[in-house]
């Protein structure tokens, strides 16, 4: 209960500095996330089936199984021989990553993201591009590279099976930079900041220390 007080205490006394400082830092935030490029996204879902003999059903081995051969795809996704079929790919798109392998490779990660479902054989992909067209023929050829050279990149041949569950599910405003939550982070830390900076700055009397000066309110004491 004294720590609210103190708090509430000083909200009172440094109110105008503890509401400009978020503030500032908001505008700050926002002047430089409209130059950041913007950038759309593209979602496809996949699942990845491991086929059983129909008297050798074992669910909890077949999910298993399947989990395992999504995180293999997962980390395939990054491989160049992945990108370089999805970039060979019949979707005609317009590359714009680096012909040098080691910075197409860090760009390529940049771009797309990919995340498996526990205990699921799922993988979702998000694709980034400055492009919504783009975006779209990029995903679309990584899910097709996936269900048609897919047993290139499982081995598990024709005992696994990749479907298309979802999408492409392209966004339809840009899904970076998102604006709204960096001003709100950015909201956010200022606030926190400058209250804590002035709760730390203040001793049990209630007195705010700066250097060798110390201030209550506006009167400044030697």
């Amino acid at each position: 209960m004294k720590e609210f007080r103190k708090i509430g205490n000083i909200f009172r006394k440094k109110w105008e500095l503890i509401v400009i400082i978020p503030l500032i830092l908001g505008v700050l935030t926002f002047g430089i996330s409209i130059f950041l490029p913007i950038k759309y996204s593209s979602q496809v879902t996949i699942l990845v089936i491991q086929k059983q003999p129909n008297d050798k059903v074992d669910a909890f081995s077949a999910a298993k199984s399947a989990e395992y051969l999504g995180g293999i795809l997962s980390k395939m996704l990054y491989t160049d021989s992945f990108v370089d079929d999805v970039k060979n790919s019949p979707a005609q798109i317009q590359w714009n990553f680096s012909s040098d392998l080691e910075k197409r490779k860090k760009e390529w990660a940049k771009e797309v993201k990919v995340r498996t479902v526990n205990n699921t054989g799922i993988v979702e992909v998000e694709v980034l591009d400055s492009s919504r067209i783009q975006a779209k023929k990029i995903s679309e050829a990584i899910a097709a590279n996936f269900i048609n050279n897919g047993q290139k990149y499982h081995g598990g041949g024709d005992n696994v099976e990749v479907k298309l569950i979802d999408g492409p599910i392209v966004s339809n405003s840009p899904a970076f930079p998102n604006i709204l939550l960096n001003i709100a982070v950015a909201l956010l830390i200022g606030f926190i900041g400058a209250l804590s900076w002035f709760y730390l700055k203040e001793d049990d009397n209630g007195y705010i220390i700066s250097n060798n000066t110390v201030f209550r309110g506006n009167i400044t004491l030697n």
